[in-house]
């Protein structure tokens, strides 16, 4: 394995310039340019096919790019190859794992495999952080998903590495493990630097600081949840009506009124949600109303108080799909 010196530096500790990636004739990354600075903790996200996956493989020095650039720590991935465990893991899907080795083997072969320091002694604070301490002598494949998950996790946390790209990191645990896993990220010794890949938008929310989010393998969104709603959701509104079983029409109604555009339809437990696009005018605002009550339908009007579905229905809406 190549040396990989890594100065403390401040400032972006990964920077990804232009970079792309062909499959065949299909173009799965398309020219994308962003950075992470150092602890940050950022939500990645973009419908099935947007790139998400291929980014971190590249980005961990599992495959490579078709052209552009990867930076960690101002030093080129591409000069100096696969980045060492101590310095950056990427945790991937649980099914890969070995189904016969026992959990504390797996974790020795990786901690050698990655060449760290005080193997044994990484591999004790793994178990422990992700509570498999009590299941380390049993084989991978007679654990449940969730604990699979957390067999990856503490894999990608051995030597405490200083960049964690995290692939659906909550697929199969149930609440309270994912609650588990969201202290356990916010408590991580070092402050690490997380790239967080996730359909689940609650906990992208919860979890994330800044998003970035993809569509058709380029990225359309950058910022925090306050800095995406200013620029996407502008002249938005947030209504809300009682009803809590089918749209009954009113979707449909509102999309026909003039200076009216309905972005989406949430639906949460008190009832159905509508993101829509208004004119700046009372008499906009007022056939919006009319057309509610008229329907008998309760109405609460917010403003500036987003959901993350919003921000992201509202990114992908007009940007291309998958090539």
């Amino acid at each position: 394995m190549a040396h990989f010196p890594f100065p403390r530096t401040v400032g972006a500790v990964v920077e990804v310039r232009n970079l792309t990636r062909d499959f065949g004739r299909r173009r799965a990354i398309d020219g994308l340019t962003f950075s992470l600075e150092r602890g940050e903790i950022v939500g990645f996200l973009g419908p099935n096919g947007a790139g998400k996956t291929t980014t971190l493989k590249i980005l961990a020095g599992l495959i490579d790019g078709s052209s552009g650039e990867v930076y960690l720590d101002g030093r080129s991935l591409a000069r100096l190859g696969p980045p060492p465990g101590h310095f950056l893991s990427f945790l991937g899907e649980s099914d890969a794992l070995p189904a016969h080795a026992s959990v504390v083997q797996y974790l020795r072969l990786r901690a050698r495999w990655k060449e760290l320091a005080g193997g044994d002694r990484s591999v004790a604070q793994a178990l422990q952080l992700c509570d498999l301490t009590r299941v380390r002598h049993r084989a991978i494949g007679k654990l449940s998903r969730g604990y699979r998950q957390r067999v990856g996790l503490a894999d990608a946390l051995l030597g405490q590495p200083r960049v964690l790209l995290l692939d659906e990191p909550t697929a199969g645990l149930d609440p309270c493990q994912v609650g588990e896993l969201r202290q356990l990220l916010a408590h991580l010794p070092l402050s690490p630097t997380v790239l967080f890949s996730s359909h689940v938008l609650g906990e992208v929310d919860a979890f994330c600081q800044r998003l970035l989010i993809l569509n058709g393998g380029r990225l359309i969104a950058d910022g925090t949840r306050q800095d995406l709603s200013r620029s996407l959701l502008a002249g938005s509104w947030h209504i809300w009506h009682g009803q809590t079983r089918g749209e009954g029409g009113c979707a449909a109604q509102l999309a026909q009124l003039e200076g009216v555009r309905v972005e989406s339809c949430i639906r949460r437990r008190d009832g159905i949600g509508y993101v829509l696009a208004l004119q700046e005018s009372d008499e906009v605002r007022g056939r919006v109303v009319q057309t509610l009550t008229r329907e008998g339908l309760l109405l609460r009007w917010e403003r500036d108080v987003p959901l993350l579905e919003s921000i992201f229905f509202a990114a992908t809406r007009h940007s291309s799909g998958p090539p």
